[in-house]
C-alpha cells in the first residue's frame, strides 16, 4: 500500500492574459463573498440555499484554479481577509484553499467541484447562530462559544433532508458534521458512535485551521503564515492526517502566497505564486513592495527560483501592517 501523498505538479493554462485572469479571480471571489454574505444574513435555513448558483460559482473557481503563472495564483486571493466579516470571507477563503489543495493532490474537476462545494458550505450551520453572536467583534462569553460550537449539528441537521434530491448532500452533510473532529477523533461534536472523518473533511479541517490562524481577530493570536504552517505540523497526528499536512505545505510552499517576506537584499515583498518543484518550495515568486526602512522599490515580481536570483533568499515572513502593505493587493 502507500505510505505517502505525492503532491502533483499544479496544471497550467497560461494562454489567457494576466490581467484577464486576474479580473475574473477578483470578480468570482466577490460574487461567491456576496453568494454567502445574502445566504448568512437573508436565509432561514441551508436548505433555502440556491445549490445551482452556488454550483456555477464553484466551477468558475476550479476553472480558474488551473490558470497560473506569470506572478499570479488563485491563492492570492485568500490574502483578503475581511476583519469586519470574518464569517463570510472565511468560507470562501476555504473553499478556494480546498480546491487548489485538492488539485495538487490530483482530483478530477468534478472532485474538485464537489470538494469546493463542501467547502463552501461546510459552516452553514452559522444560519442557526444569532447574528448578533456571529458578527460579535469582542469575546464570545461561554453561552455564546456554546452556541457557537453547535454550529456543526446545526448544519448537518439541516444540510442532511436535501438528500432526497441530491445523493451528492451525503458528503456535504459530513463535511459540515465533522469539520471540527479531529484526526484521533477529540474534538466535537461528541457523536455516540465514533465516525472517522471522510477524505474530504480532512482536507477542509486543514485549511480551516490555517485560514483562522492567518486572520487577525480581536480574542485571537494571528500566526504568521510560516508559523501557521508550523503549527499545523506539530499537531498533526493529533489534529489533523499528518500525510494530508505534508501535502497542503507541498501544495502551498513554506511561505503561502501571501506572506509579507524579508529578503535578504533588505527589501520586503509578497508571495505571489508558490514554486511548484517540491526541492524549491522555499523558493516562491515574490513580488516587490517596499524597502525595510520604507523607501521605494521598482514594482518588480522576483522569481527567487532563477538562477540571476540566487543570492537573493527569503529571511523571514513580517507582518505587514507594520510595513503598511495591503498583503491581498501585491498578491493578486
Amino acid at each position: 500500500g502507500a505510505t505517502g501523498i505525492l503532491a502533483v505538479p499544479l496544471r497550467r493554462h497560461e494562454d489567457k492574459p494576466l490581467t484577464d485572469r486576474r479580473q475574473r479571480a477578483i470578480e468570482t471571489y466577490q460574487q461567491a463573498l456576496d453568494f454567502i454574505r445574502h445566504s448568512m444574513i437573508n436565509l432561514k435555513t441551508p436548505a433555502d440555499v440556491n445549490v445551482r448558483e452556488a454550483k456555477r460559482m464553484i466551477y468558475k473557481l476550479v476553472d480558474l484554479s488551473y490558470e497560473g503563472g506569470g506572478g499570479f495564483s488563485m491563492l492570492g486571493l485568500t490574502a483578503i481577509k475581511g476583519h469586519d466579516e470574518y464569517t463570510f470571507n472565511h468560507m470562501v477563503n476555504v473553499c478556494i484553499l480546498a480546491i487548489a489543495f485538492g488539485q495538487r493532490l490530483g482530483l478530477e474537476r468534478e472532485q474538485l467541484s464537489r470538494l469546493g462545494l463542501c467547502a463552501l458550505y461546510h459552516d452553514l450551520g452559522k444560519l442557526d447562530v444569532p447574528l448578533d453572536v456571529l458578527l460579535k467583534h469582542g469575546p464570545l462569553t461561554d453561552e455564546e462559544w456554546a452556541v457557537m460550537g453547535n454550529h456543526t449539528v446545526f448544519g448537518a441537521r439541516e444540510l442532511f433532508p436535501m438528500v432526497a434530491n441530491d445523493r451528492e448532500a451525503v458528503t456535504r452533510t459530513l463535511v459540515a458534521l465533522q469539520h471540527h473532529v479531529n484526526f484521533d477523533g477529540s474534538g466535537y461534536p461528541k457523536l455516540r458512535m465514533r465516525i472517522d472523518p471522510i477524505l474530504f473533511t480532512r482536507i477542509v479541517s486543514i485549511v480551516v485551521t490555517f485560514d483562522a490562524m492567518t486572520t487577525k481577530r480581536i480574542y485571537q493570536k494571528i500566526f504568521l503564515p510560516d508559523q501557521a504552517l508550523a503549527r499545523l505540523q506539530h499537531v498533526s497526528g493529533a489534529k489533523y492526517d499528518p500525510l494530508l499536512v505534508k501535502a497542503f505545505v507541498a501544495c502551498i510552499g513554506i511561505y503561502p502566497v501571501g506572506s509579507t517576506v524579508l529578503l535578504s537584499s533588505g527589501v520586503v515583498g509578497v508571495v505571489c505564486e508558490p514554486n511548484q518543484d517540491p526541492t524549491w518550495v522555499h523558493r516562491p515568486t515574490v513580488r516587490l513592495a517596499t524597502g525595510i526602512d520604507g523607501s521605494p522599490v521598482p514594482e518588480d515580481v522576483v522569481d527567487l527560483a532563477a538562477p540571476q536570483n540566487a543570492s537573493i533568499s527569503i529571511l523571514r515572513c513580517v507582518d505587514p501592517e507594520i510595513f503598511g502593505i495591503n498583503a491581498a493587493h501585491f498578491a493578486i
